[in-house]
């Protein structure tokens, strides 16, 4: 598995694309998350993911799983499975999808801009 440091823009440009936007601070966080999902059955191993992106959102860390670069049908992930880890963990992670992520980002900021 790749990791990239990317920039919140980049992110925010990923209008097409989906995947789990997940508070992560580091490696090691990174894979306490993979080995749970390995444990539950989303994934079946730590290379499920080709690349992970990490980025910085206005001074917190956070961790991108697209779900394009998964590496094969086989790793496949259950979107079920991780629809109920991301409610179950959302106070702990602000797991969010990418696409809400997006959306909710750029509202939030056209708002502040009109003094809303």
């Amino acid at each position: 598995m790749e990791i990239k440091n990317i920039s919140l823009k980049q992110v925010l440009r990923m209008k097409k694309e989906e995947g789990l936007v997940i508070e992560c601070l580091d490696q090691e966080d990174l894979d306490d998350i993979l080995n749970f999902f390995i444990d539950h059955g989303i994934i079946t191993d730590k290379e499920a993911f080709k690349t992970v992106y990490f980025f910085d959102n206005e001074g917190i860390k956070q961790a991108l799983l697209r779900f394009d670069h998964l590496r094969s049908p086989e790793c496949l992930c259950p979107i079920g499975k991780l629809a109920i880890f991301r409610i179950q963990t959302h106070c702990v992670l602000a797991g969010t999808w990418l696409s809400d992520f997006i959306d909710i980002y750029k509202e939030h900021h056209k708002l502040n801009r009109e003094g809303a």
